[in-house]
């Protein structure tokens, strides 16, 4: 006797396919909706506070003290915006007052002693404000387009950096505004930086017409000219160690590369130079390492040694450019930022949490712009992020290894997700899995 053929054959080969591609983008589907939803609760795990419409740029912050309020400072929402504001906000998000000003804010210090918030903006302007009320205190200006300002460590001093039309250093005195001295120069000043306690300022020069030249000057406290290097490139930084045996300098074009020298009062030979693939942004010293934030084309931070440049350990946005990236040295951890469709109306960020050995601990696409600010509260326990598109998150440092591991296994939760959801399918639809039928 001749076995039957099965029954429908062609139409069990079908149906096989049917639910196997049913079940792929069923599984697809659960695992993408868990892990946006899991990703969408470690955010808000993390989230201490979130401010909407500043009304421009967040292009600098400073915490105060004591970490109950921090300060932001703004720009228009484009470089062709020239408007800019100083806002006081409080840990839960409220404005405490508002101040406008004629240009973009660039850089906002809050030191200690003279209890003063110092905002200092693109077109020069330098301004003191009382922390309690916004009210000013003292005002002055550079007449120069400002590319730095550092607080001397002592409290009492504030250098800016500045360029055309009026470049050089300004020293001011931190209580009155005044002017304590200057260094006139042809060439833009691109860095002022403090030896560890106030007693030496470096500062970088620049001149690229009709070549490129720079020069680095130390001077004293009280503006005497102790030293000065040549060279035929841009110096944009030039950064005291802490215990002020080192100086790294980092050269801009045609080299963009970081030397370190040694420092005994004066610059004094040079023990390790490295090419790092970008432009150097800034520079941190702690516990005999040295960090670097390197912007295009590399968009990395490095943390290396200044006795070997060559042993380094590299941290990566993994979407879109880097824009900011600061280290918190007592928990450990490093907070980089970037941006992905770069125009303002369609700015995105993405912000990620490090620690120091390399390992990522956790990260989020969500920023509502690029994350152009990064400070951490002076107790480390806050990160406040500023974003391109006017909003100041406040998160809670505390929570990103909990939100970490939420965001790791939701993998793990979304294929349970998945069994259960086939087992429930299978119960009441048993036909839907039966593959072949026979006579």
């Amino acid at each position: 006797m001749t076995p039957r053929e099965p029954v429908g054959k062609g139409l069990s080969i079908a149906k096989a396919i049917g639910v196997s591609l049913l079940i792929v983008v069923l599984l697809a589907g659960i695992l993408v909706s868990v892990h946006s939803l899991i990703q969408w609760i470690s955010f808000n795990l993390v989230m201490h506070s979130k401010i909407s419409g500043l009304g421009g740029w967040v292009r600098s912050a400073t915490w105060s003290q004591d970490g109950r309020e921090v300060a932001v400072g703004l720009g228009g929402y484009s470089l062709e915006d020239k408007r800019g504001a100083v806002i006081l906000l409080g840990g839960d998000g409220r404005v405490h007052w508002r101040f406008n000003t004629s240009s973009h804010v660039v850089h906002l210090l809050w030191p200690a002693e003279p209890n003063f918030i110092i905002a200092v903006t693109k077109s020069g302007d330098v301004y003191a404000f009382k922390p309690s009320t916004g009210k000013v205190i003292w005002n002055t200006s550079t007449h120069g387009y400002v590319f730095d300002a550092a607080l001397d460590p002592r409290g009492s001093m504030l250098a800016v950096a500045t360029g055309l039309p009026s470049p050089g250093v300004y020293i001011y005195n931190m209580s009155t505004g005044k002017l304590v001295w200057s260094a006139h120069r042809f060439m833009e000043a691109y860095d002022v930086d403090w030896n560890s306690n106030g007693s030496l300022i470096a500062a970088c020069y620049t001149f690229n017409i009709p070549t490129t030249h720079g020069e680095i000057d130390i001077y004293t406290r009280e503006g005497e000219l102790v030293q000065r290097v040549n060279g035929s490139s841009e110096f944009w930084k030039a950064n005291f160690s802490p215990d002020d045996k080192y100086i790294a300098i980092a050269y801009g074009f045609p080299y963009h590369q970081l030397a370190i020298y040694r420092f005994n009062g004066s610059v004094d030979g040079r023990i390790g130079v490295s090419y790092l693939g970008g432009s150097i942004w800034n520079i941190y010293w702690t516990r005999g390492r040295l960090m670097l934030s390197i912007g295009r084309p590399g968009n990395v931070f490095v943390i290396t040694k200044p006795s070997n440049l060559k042993e380094r350990l590299e941290l990566h946005a993994l979407r879109g450019e880097l824009v900011a990236a600061v280290p918190e040295l007592d928990t450990g951890l490093v907070a980089l930022s970037s941006e992905w469709f770069e125009h303002y109306v369609e700015s995105h960020g993405s912000l990620y949490i490090y620690k120091l050995d390399g390992k990522l601990l956790w990260s989020t696409d969500n920023l509502d712009g690029g994350g152009y600010t990064l400070d951490w509260s002076p107790d480390g326990k806050f990160l406040l992020v500023g974003t391109k598109r006017g909003t100041a998150y406040v998160f809670n440092a505390g929570k990103f290894g909990e939100a970490g591991l939420m965001d790791k296994t939701s993998i793990l939760i979304g294929t349970v997700v998945f069994i259960v959801v086939i087992g429930v399918l299978y119960r009441l639809y048993p036909g839907l899995f039966k593959l072949y039928y026979r006579g």
